[in-house]
């Protein structure tokens, strides 16, 4: 793999890692200042899978494949409808 490739992945991985951080950091902050218990219970949840999200995207497991453009590991929000 060419070396401008390569960094140009890896660059947009920290990116996408960064994304979901900084989404994880807001929902602990609109967490913390959510008056209904069930609301802010979701929302420190949602932080911690958008978390999961990113460390997946730093090292991602044994025979999973790289995030693509649409992650799609946030899809069950353990909400009913």
């Amino acid at each position: 793999m060419d070396v401008s490739v390569a960094e140009s992945l890896a660059r947009e991985e920290r990116a996408r890692e960064e994304h979901y951080r900084e989404i994880a950091a807001r929902l602990r902050l609109m967490a913390e200042i959510e008056p209904l218990a069930s609301v802010r219970r979701h929302l420190q949840w949602l932080a911690k899978e958008h978390d999961e999200v990113a460390d997946s995207i730093r090292t991602p497991r044994l025979g999973q494949p790289r995030f693509s453009g649409q992650d799609r590991s946030l899809g069950n929000s353990g909400f009913s409808r």
